[in-house]
């Protein structure tokens, strides 16, 4: 059970582009979007053990995760990433500013649990979280 509450922001407020804004790389061939996602994803996701390994061993496999099933998401300073008690459904890599998770504790009986005071952790740029989400769903 955790949540990331915001984002801090670093410097000025950037115009972000989203990808599918850009009608030329909606009409282009499907081989070069596969290379073009693993371009900007690969280096992000190498940063993670499990991934840097994947790519070694088959980067073909990598390339099509990073066409299928990657996205870049911005999130406004302040707005939930996640609300407490939700379900994780991915994991996120900070690639800018930071954000802050809270972590509310495990419930281990009905009648106990551990950890019960919400306690805050930023999490930096460069950093992930949710990986666990990757083998539960």
């Amino acid at each position: 059970a955790g949540l990331v509450r915001r984002r801090r922001g670093v410097g000025k407020r950037k115009i972000r582009v989203k990808e599918q804004d850009i009608k030329a790389l909606s009409d282009m061939p499907q081989s070069l979007a596969m290379e073009l996602h693993a371009e900007v994803y690969i280096p992000v996701l190498s940063q993670h053990p499990l991934w840097h390994a994947l790519a070694e061993i088959d980067r073909y496999l990598v390339v099509v995760a990073c066409h299928k099933v990657l996205e870049e998401v911005v999130y406004e300073e302040g707005q939930d990433i996640f609300p407490a008690g939700s379900v994780a459904t991915g994991m996120l890599c900070i690639l800018e500013g930071t954000a802050t998770y809270t972590y509310q504790g495990i419930r281990t009986s009905a009648a106990s649990e551990v950890g019960s005071e919400p306690s805050d952790f930023e999490v930096e740029k460069g950093r992930m979280i949710s990986e666990m989400s990757l083998w539960l769903h």
